[in-house]
């Protein structure tokens, strides 16, 4: 166990890892906060629960049938690009949804295509960030 805490306490001490471990905690945040959020927006939207769950399904799809598919595409990509890339990209997606959001032109189709791209965007950032780990973590470290 006392072992345990020292190597963990080493690799919290790389800096790359903090960083990794840092995006990867604001990302899960925030695909959480963004299920729930379309979940209960597209509702007070419809006041229909079917589009609810139907957009919950649609936050749920990509990551069953594209992620591994697309684990295999992020394999031979720069790692690091592709999280980058695909959080920037998700950025975008958001802040568009918002601008339309704020004119009212979102309806429930709107949201269900938003939650549909946005979820398989981040369904290449996913794999990406898994084999990045092995990349910014030493081989000693591994077990943690």
């Amino acid at each position: 166990m006392e072992q345990n805490r020292k190597m963990y306490g080493e690799i919290i001490k790389e800096r790359e890892y903090r960083k990794l471990i840092f995006a990867t905690v604001i990302n899960r945040f925030g695909d959480s906060v963004d299920a729930i959020a379309f979940t209960w927006l597209v509702y007070q939207i419809t006041h229909s629960a079917a589009w609810s769950a139907i957009v919950f399904a649609l936050n749920t799809l990509p990551n069953v049938v594209v992620q591994p598919f697309a684990g295999a595409i992020v394999e031979k990509m720069d790692k690091k690009h592709v999280i980058v890339a695909t959080h920037l990209l998700r950025a975008v997606i958001i802040t568009l949804f918002a601008l339309l959001y704020r004119a009212g032109l979102v309806n429930a189709l709107v949201m269900a295509i938003f939650t549909l791209v946005i979820t398989t965007v981040e369904s290449f950032n996913l794999p990406a960030t898994t084999a990045f780990t092995i990349q910014v973590v030493k081989k000693e470290h591994m077990t943690c």
